[in-house]
């Protein structure tokens, strides 16, 4: 899909993303496991964050990223900058790639 997204882009296009930090929810499953809770608020159950919400097949996650993880996705895709973006969900990371 990232491929796709960077060919169709013109020069100097942007591409923003966003997506569950599989880093957070590993600590946040860990923490759960022993009865202290996600290390932020409003953050939801971190299975949910692994692997979607499975209600239906758009909501099921097929990978999860890391910030090394997703950043080395857009760079090996061509994106020729790659900065990480402030997100909405603590338990999210966030990249602008330009093209």
């Amino acid at each position: 899909l990232v491929h796709e997204i960077f060919r169709i882009l013109r020069p100097g296009g942007k591409l923003e993303i966003y997506v569950p930090d599989l880093d957070q929810a590993i600590k946040d499953l860990a923490l759960n496991q022993i009865g202290m809770g996600n290390e932020f608020e409003n953050c939801c159950d971190p299975m949910l964050r692994i692997y979607g919400q499975n209600t239906s097949e758009p909501l099921v996650h097929r990978w999860g990223y890391t910030r090394d993880t997703l950043s080395g996705l857009l760079l090996n895709c061509g994106f020729s900058s790659v900065l990480e973006i402030p997100c909405k969900h603590k338990d999210e990371i966030g990249y602008e790639a330009i093209k």
